[in-house]
């Protein structure tokens, strides 16, 4: 059987964490990947229902992102990685030999800094470097068309082009938007993977149930069964590569920037 995860932005409500709880419980999740908690005083309030742990940055005064686990075993929290704007912790997944250890992280991108954030963009790295798979679920605020949005805005295009050389996939499935409001709707809610990840995301969807937010809830498996990539191979094909380049000519062109070079450079990737 999978983990069953839930990834929400309950936008500081207490209605919506009260929800939030209740479809935790219902749909027997194991694992919850929230962005802009209620918080109350400091700390992250009206989650408790739920039951389990709540997992944040110690030290922030008005944290924006939390973990919640609820069953999961073997989970370590990564307090020395958590901001205010990432909680990360541990565990180990898979069977016997294949078992490998992952980070688990829940994100949200500020408007107003780069995308992603310097920390998100470090936590990558420092994975990365030490062979530690990672799972991200993250408020993005950025837009493109890659990830099933109908625009492509600068925010969007500077974070396709990290994922695209630092090795991260989307596990995004569809189209359906992710924030939805009578005005607008989007897709700026993603489900980031290390590459030998990508096929463990399953059951990955975006839930038409109200949410109490303007954002719903996305809920997905990561399937223990399924054996583990040994490699770092990236699959172009999965990547889009013919998308990213277009959408690269067209920056080249605003600010001449030579084209034939960072296409060699992505081929190698």
């Amino acid at each position: 059987m999978p983990l069953e995860f839930i990834q929400a932005n309950i936008q500081h409500g207490k209605a919506q964490s009260a929800f939030l709880c209740k479809r935790i419980i219902e749909s027997q999740i194991e694992i919850a990947l929230i962005q802009e908690p209620w918080v109350y005083h400091g700390k992250v309030r009206g989650l408790g229902r739920a039951g389990g742990t709540v997992y944040y940055c110690p030290s922030a005064e008005e944290p924006r992102a939390c973990i919640l686990v609820k069953g999961a075993k073997g989970v370590f929290p990564m307090s020395g990685l958590c901001t205010r704007d990432l909680a990360v912790i541990k565990l180990a997944i898979g069977k016997g030999n294949t078992k490998r250890e992952v980070a688990i992280c829940s994100a949200y991108f500020p408007r107003n800094t780069e995308s992603p954030p310097r920390e998100l963009s470090d936590l990558i790295r420092y994975c990365e470097g030490i062979g530690l798979l990672l799972l991200v679920g993250c408020d993005s605020n950025s837009h493109h068309t890659m990830w099933g949005d109908k625009e492509v805005k600068p925010r969007g295009r500077m974070l396709l082009k990290f994922l695209t050389l630092s090795g991260m996939q989307i596990a995004n499935r569809g189209s359906v938007p992710t924030y939805f409001t009578p005005e607008r709707q989007s897709v700026i809610d993603l489900t980031l993977c290390s590459t030998e990840l990508l096929s463990q995301v399953v059951s990955w969807r975006v839930s038409l149930e109200v949410s109490l937010s303007d954002h719903r809830h996305i809920f997905f498996g990561l399937d223990e069964s399924i054996q583990l990539i040994e490699n770092g191979y990236r699959n172009p094909r999965a990547t889009q590569w013919d998308l990213y380049l277009e959408d690269l000519k067209k920056e080249a062109n605003r600010n001449s920037i030579p084209i034939l070079k960072a296409r060699q450079t992505l081929r190698k990737c």
